[in-house]
C-alpha cells in the first residue's frame, strides 16, 4: 500500500491495492482484540534507527563509518500516511483530467511539515458543497475505492473498542497522530467528508448502493475525527494549543475541529441543514431504515452544535426547525 500510494511504483495495480485494503481491514481487529499491548507496540509503534550513508560526511579518523542515524517512521504512521494519500490518488479515487496539474513531488510529500506545499489542491475534493462549488471527481469506481480506504482507516481507529476502560485515558495513538499531525491532506479530506456526507440526493445520486455506502462511512469517519480530543500534539509534547474549550480565534489540537471552526461559514449552514432535514424526513417515513444513515447524520449534527456555536442561533431564527424536531419525536416515540 505504501509503495503504491507514494507513487514509487510505475504500474499502479488497483486490484492488488483493493485486496490489500480488504485484507488489512480484516486482519487488524483480531490483533487489537488479542489485547497484547507489547505485540501491538512492537508491530505498529516501534521506532527503529537505520543507518543512512551521508555522502557529505567525511570518514572519521577514528574509524567510524561516516554514517548517521535516521529515525524511521513507525509502521502505523506509514500506514496512515499511505491510506490518506490513497484517498486522493489520481485514477484511483480522484480524476486528474481538468484538474490543475501538479508534480508527483507536490502530490506525495515526504516531509509535510517542512514542505512549501501546505495543502493539496482543492480541485481534488470529492464533491461540491462547502469550500468548493464545482468539482468532477465522482464515479462508481472512485466511490467504491474510497469506501475501501475509509473502512481500513476506521478499522485502524477502532483499537479503543478493544481496550479496557482504564486504558482509554491514555488516548488512541492512531487518532492522536491523524488528528494532530500537520497534514498535507487534512483540509481536502475534511471538505470531501463533509460534502459527500451532506450531498444532495436529487436525481438519484444517493439511491445507488455504492454511493450510499460511501456516504455512510464518510459520515462515520468524520464523526470519529471530530469526536477525538488529542492528548497532545503528536510528537510535540511542548505544544500549547487549546482543547475542548476552543474558540474561532484559537488553534485547536484537532486539525479537523480547527477546519470546522475556520472553514465552515454561516453561509454553509443552509447546506448542512438541508442535508439533515432531508435525511431525517426520509428516514422517518421509510419502512426499512437500515438503508439510511440518519444516525450518522444526527451524530454529526451533535458534533456541529458542540463546536460551531453560531449554528443553533441560525437554526432557531432562520429555518423551520420543526422539520428537524418532528422526525426526532417520531424516533423517540418508536
Amino acid at each position: 500500500v505504501s509503495t503504491q500510494s507514494t507513487g514509487n511504483n510505475p504500474v499502479f495495480n488497483y486490484f492488488e491495492v483493493v485486496n490489500c485494503l480488504r485484507f488489512l481491514t480484516r486482519l487488524l481487529p483480531p490483533i487489537f482484540e488479542d489485547q497484547n499491548r507489547e505485540l501491538i507496540q512492537q508491530i505498529f509503534w516501534k521506532r527503529d534507527e537505520v543507518q543512512q550513508v551521508d555522502p557529505f560526511t567525511a570518514p572519521a579518523v577514528n574509524g567510524s563509518s561516516g554514517k548517521k542515524p535516521k529515525e524511521n517512521k513507525p509502521l502505523a504512521v506509514k500506514l496512515l500516511d499511505s491510506l490518506v494519500s490513497l484517498l486522493f490518488y489520481p485514477h484511483f479515487t480522484v480524476n486528474d483530467s481538468g484538474v490543475k496539474k501538479i508534480s508527483e513531488k507536490q502530490l506525495f510529500v515526504e516531509d509535510q511539515v517542512d514542505s512549501p506545499f501546505t495543502s493539496l489542491s482543492l480541485d481534488y475534493v470529492w464533491s461540491s458543497g462547502i469550500g468548493v462549488k464545482s468539482v468532477t471527481n465522482s464515479s462508481k469506481d472512485f466511490d467504491s475505492n474510497r469506501t475501501e480506504v475509509i473502512k481500513c482507516l476506521l478499522t485502524c481507529f477502532s483499537e479503543s473498542i478493544y481496550s479496557f476502560p482504564t486504558e482509554l485515558i491514555r488516548g488512541n495513538k492512531w487518532l492522536e497522530y491523524f488528528t494532530s499531525q500537520t497534514s498535507y491532506y487534512s483540509l481536502p479530506l475534511f471538505y470531501s467528508l463533509m460534502n459527500v456526507g451532506c450531498a444532495d440526493d436529487s436525481g438519484g445520486w444517493m439511491f445507488s448502493s455504492h454511493n450510499k455506502e460511501l456516504t455512510t462511512v464518510a459520515l462515520q469517519l468524520l464523526v470519529v475525527l471530530l469526536d477525538y480530543t488529542p492528548q497532545q500534539a503528536f510528537g510535540n509534547p511542548n505544544a500549547n494549543r487549546s482543547g475542548a474549550n476552543n474558540t474561532e480565534n484559537e488553534l485547536c489540537e484537532n486539525l479537523f475541529i480547527h477546519h470546522l471552526l475556520k472553514e465552515v461559514k454561516e453561509d454553509d449552514f443552509r447546506f448542512i441543514y438541508t442535508a439533515l432535514e432531508r435525511e431525517l424526513s426520509n428516514s422517518s417515513m421509510a419502512t426499512n431504515r437500515s438503508t439510511h444513515h440518519h444516525q450518522e447524520m444526527l451524530m454529526l449534527f451533535w458534533k456541529l452544535l458542540q463546536h460551531k456555536k453560531q449554528l443553533l442561533p441560525y437554526l432557531s431564527s432562520t429555518v423551520d426547525i420543526t422539520k428537524i424536531v418532528t422526525p426526532l419525536l417520531i424516533f423517540i416515540y418508536e
